[in-house]
């Protein structure tokens, strides 16, 4: 049995890997709580304590032990990833289209639809489909900076 167990938990740690978005990062995060807690049962197991069992108060450090790991093992809440992120970029309405496009102030209206049409090639989400989905998200937002820059430009002529 034990000569089994570690290709099965070399390959699910493989899988899990694979399958998550987050790839190695989102292992770590699963990793760390799961060691910390097997770490912290392990002291509950050995016969060597701080406190001795024996004494009435001697439950009372493996009980902190336990406390600490689950309290450093927990996942970061939600309100600190969001706290993390960077601040959105200023909305295409405020950006001047003709840098968005890549135009001079004045440009023909072919010139400008071939930017576009440039732009658009370079930035549509469909060419980085493959690359994962925050990539994809990217190339969006862009896409749709580039699609408003556009529309203003040719509501203008």
């Amino acid at each position: 049995m034990g000569r089994f167990l570690v290709p099965v938990i070399a390959v699910a740690v493989l899988y899990y890997v694979w399958k998550n978005p987050d790839g190695w990062a989102g292992l770590t995060r699963l990793v760390r709580p799961i060691l910390l807690l097997a770490l912290a049962l392990l002291y509950l197991r050995i016969p060597f304590d701080i406190i001795p069992d024996t004494l009435p108060i001697g439950l009372l450090d493996d009980l902190a032990i336990l406390l600490a790991a689950i309290y450093f093992g927990r996942q970061p809440s939600a309100d600190a990833d969001a706290e993390q992120e960077e601040p959105v970029s200023k909305p295409a309405a405020s950006r001047d289209p003709h840098d968005i496009l890549g135009v001079a102030r004045g440009a023909s209206q072919q010139e400008i639809t071939a930017a576009y049409r440039e732009k658009m090639k370079q930035y549509h989400p469909d060419r980085v489909a493959t690359l994962g989905e925050e990539l994809r998200q990217v190339a969006h937002d862009k896409s749709v900076e580039i699609q408003q820059a556009y529309d203003r430009l040719r509501s203008k002529g």
